[in-house]
Formats: C-alpha cells, sequence, structure tokens
C-alpha cells in the first residue's frame, strides 16, 4: 500500500532528479508514523493503511511538492554578476589604451558570463561517481601542458603557450579545489584510510606547485584544500575523533613548513635565487620597490577622487595584479571600500548557499569555490594597501588576463548551479561501492 502511495505522488512531480530526495522523506515520515501506530496497539497492516491515510491523496500532495522540488532559478545572483560585470568593463574601459587590454578584457568577460550560465544549467551531481577520474585528468592535463608547452619567467613557470593562446596555470588550477571537495564526498564514510587518500589526493598538486616552483599557488591550495578536509571531519564523514585530527593535522600544518623552511636555507636545498628572493623577503619584511610604491599610493589617498601617484607608469600589470591599487589611487578610498563590500557580498553568498545545502556534495563544492574566491580576494587587496608581501593573485572579475576572468565565472557558475539543485538533490546522490572508492 505505501509503495502504490509513493509511485502515484512520484507522478505527479514532473522533475525526476527529485525523486529520490521526495520519496526519502516521504517514506521516512510513513515508516515513522506506522511504528508510533503500532505502538498504540495496531496490527502492521492497519498501522500501515493508517499512516498512508494520513497522508491524503497522494495525486494532491504530489502536486503540491512538484511545486516546491523544482530547479531554484537564482536570477538575482545572474543579475548581479551582470552588473559586476558591466561594472568591470566600465573600469577598463576608463583606463583605456594604457591598460593594453580593455578590448580583450571585456571579450574575456562577455565569454565568461557565458560559461557562467552554462555551467549553472549543468546538473552538478555527476562529480558523486566521477571526481576522482575528472581529477586525475585534469592533473594529468595541466601537468602535461606545463611540461610541453611552459614558459619559465624569473625562475616559475608562469604559463603555457598552446599556438597563439597564452594560459596561466595559476588560474586554472584553483578549479582542482572543488574537484577536490568532490574527492572528499567520495570516501564519505571510509574512517582513517579516507583521510590518508585524501591527503595523497591533497598533496599532489601542492607538490607539482612547490616544484615549478609557484610557493604562492603551493599556500594557496593547500589552504584551501586543508578547510576543505577539515569540514569533512567536523561533519563527520570519516568517523574520527575531531580533536586528535584538528591537533595533529593543523599542528603539522603549521610547524612543519617552518621547519622545511628552516632547513632548506641551512643546508641550502634551494636553488641560489630561490634562497636570495626568500632572504630579502624576510630582511625587508615582504616590503619592496612595488611594496613602497603601493604603500605610499594608499597613504596619500583621498576618499574621493584620484591623487597625484601615476600608477599606471610605475607598476607592471597595474590593470591585472595590481587593479585594487589603481581603483584606490584614480577615484578615491571609497571606491575601493565599495569594491571590497561587493567581493566580500559574494564571498559571504557563496560560503551562506554552501552552507544551506542539504546535499552533502553541493556543500562541499561550493566550499571550495568560495574558498578559492575568499582568499584570493583577502591576499589581493591585502597586498594592494601595503600591508602583505607581494605575492601571485588576483582579483576575481575585476582583473585582466583571461584565464583569471574565465575561472572566476567557471566558480560562480558552479556556486549557482549547487543553488539551482538545492531542492531536487537528496543529501547523499549515492552510496558508492568498495571498488569505487578505491584509490
Amino acid at each position: 500500500m505505501m509503495e502504490e502511495y509513493l509511485r502515484l505522488l512520484l507522478e505527479q512531480v514532473r522533475c525526476k532528479k527529485a525523486h529520490a530526495l521526495i520519496e526519502d522523506e516521504i517514506r521516512a515520515h510513513m515508516e515513522d508514523q506506522i511504528e508510533d501506530n503500532i505502538a498504540n496497539g495496531m496490527q502492521k497492516e492497519m498501522a500501515e493503511m493508517a499512516a498512508v491515510r494520513d497522508m491524503g491523496d497522494p495525486v494532491e500532495t504530489g502536486i503540491s511538492l512538484d511545486r516546491v522540488h523544482r530547479p531554484a532559478m537564482a536570477w538575482d545572483m545572474i543579475f548581479f554578476m551582470a552588473i559586476i560585470s558591466i561594472v568591470g568593463i566600465v573600469i577598463h574601459s576608463l583606463i583605456g589604451d594604457a591598460g593594453a587590454g580593455s578590448n580583450q578584457f571585456m571579450r574575456y568577460t562577455v565569454v565568461g558570463f557565458v560559461v557562467m550560465l552554462i555551467v549553472y544549467r549543468v546538473d552538478y551531481s555527476f562529480m558523486a561517481r566521477h571526481a576522482k577520474c575528472i581529477g586525475t585528468i585534469f592533473l594529468t592535463f595541466l601537468f602535461c601542458s606545463v611540461w610541453a608547452f611552459g614558459m619559465m619567467v624569473n625562475g616559475n613557470m608562469t604559463a603555457v603557450h598552446i599556438a597563439e593562446f597564452r594560459v596561466n596555470y595559476f588560474c586554472w588550477m584553483m578549479l582542482y579545489v572543488p574537484i577536490y571537495g568532490a574527492i572528499l564526498y567520495q570516501y564519505h564514510g571510509t574512517g582513517k584510510q579516507g583521510i590518508l587518500k585524501s591527503l595523497v589526493w591533497m598533496m599532489i598538486p601542492v607538490i607539482f606547485a612547490l616544484r615549478l616552483p609557484n610557493l604562492v599557488l603551493a599556500e594557496i591550495l593547500f589552504v584551501s584544500m586543508s578547510v576543505l578536509l577539515s569540514i569533512a571531519v567536523y561533519k563527520g564523514w570519516f568517523q574520527v575523533s575531531k580533536k586528535k585530527f584538528f591537533f595533529l593535522f593543523w599542528g603539522s600544518a603549521i610547524v612543519l613548513p617552518i621547519i622545511l623552511l628552516i632547513l632548506s636555507v641551512a643546508f641550502h636545498w634551494l636553488t641560489a635565487y630561490q634562497e636570495a628572493r626568500l632572504l630579502a623577503i624576510l630582511r625587508t619584511k615582504g616590503e619592496n620597490y612595488i611594496t613602497n610604491i603601493l604603500k605610499a599610493s594608499f597613504g596619500s589617498s583621498f576618499l574621493a577622487g584620484g591623487n597625484s601617484a601615476d600608477l599606471i607608469k610605475r607598476l607592471p600589470n597595474f590593470n591585472n595584479d595590481y587593479i585594487f591599487g589603481y581603483l584606490i589611487s584614480s577615484y578615491g578610498i571609497l571606491a575601493g571600500i565599495a569594491v571590497g563590500v561587493v567581493l566580500s557580498f559574494i564571498v559571504i553568498r557563496c560560503f551562506h548557499i554552501s552552507f544551506k545545502q542539504k546535499n552533502q556534495l553541493g556543500m562541499m563544492m561550493g566550499c571550495g569555490c568560495s574558498m578559492v574566491f575568499f582568499v584570493n580576494i583577502a591576499l589581493n587587496i591585502l597586498e594592494n594597501i601595503g600591508l602583505f608581501p607581494i605575492t601571485q593573485t588576483f582579483l576575481p572579475f575585476f582583473s585582466a588576463g583571461g584565464s583569471c576572468i574565465i575561472t572566476s565565472y567557471i566558480l560562480m557558475g558552479t556556486i549557482l548551479s549547487i543553488y539551482r539543485y538545492k531542492n531536487i538533490l537528496p543529501i547523499h546522490i549515492s552510496k558508492l561501492s568498495r571498488q569505487e572508492n578505491a584509490l
């Protein structure tokens, strides 16, 4: 009787992907009611009939659920991102020829916005079964392209050149973070063994970044993925002692790099230029020519309006790495605050969407996208006001550079896809077999 009721009810729900969620909810409710009826003295068959009767007409109930369990349209976020895109285009248009790429920024922004809408329409739940395969393909392709087409600049592998295209691997590597969130989902419920395998998947791209070498990329990836792993442990995914994990993991994450840094300098494990650069940063507390320019410019900026500092002529890539400093210098501190508030809203909204998800896969992938936004925005703003050493970061949706722009919109499209399916997907999409959980 209960099965027939569920069949009739689900026939009224047009979104097939929502059937698993609805069936789990209704079945659990009816089973609880049956147990209560039996506890009150009813026979099992009579208890089931009473529970079904109490649920009401299956057709009417199904129609009501159909109105609720359908794709959520994130029109407010799409409209907000359209405004952000227009503002970014206007800013780079005002820079004009000095930026050597305002038209390029507009083209990449338009392409990025379209890509965001495409990703928004994609059902991200396929990652539940294919995350490790996708992660392997992603890393293998990136490693091979860097090996075959990479270009060294000042001792660092900054980009790969394929035909006339220049691809910034720093930005594209950020896409691995939400993939890693999906990989963590595949290890859900696997205990200590799952944590060890998760650490392997974390360290592969981190070690690759260190070998390039790109310390900043390694740190961003490590911190972002460490937060995701910590969230998974806190949520009870691995059934281990949370206190022991946090003490051992974060204690090691803080102490071991310091020890490794000291040993690297003491025993000259680094190349000569890397050691000289590191010692220079430590002696000057991270200050250099560019940092001093940014500090001086910020210190002389007005609340509104430009100052006398001509950052266009004094800073390299000012419309990319230092676009935030340029905005403050050219339009005042209030302009910088406005951009900071807008970007903070994006980060907060992304985390809010992620943590509100019933589906655990969506929650983890959303947190991965949010962490990429948060870390890059925080470091870039601190760097541009002279409070942090010069590093390779980007300001999402505002920095020039096709790779960074497209990456930002892909991450936002993933967040919107997670929001779109919030009322459709169940807590767990599928229970994976032990074979699928193998590394």
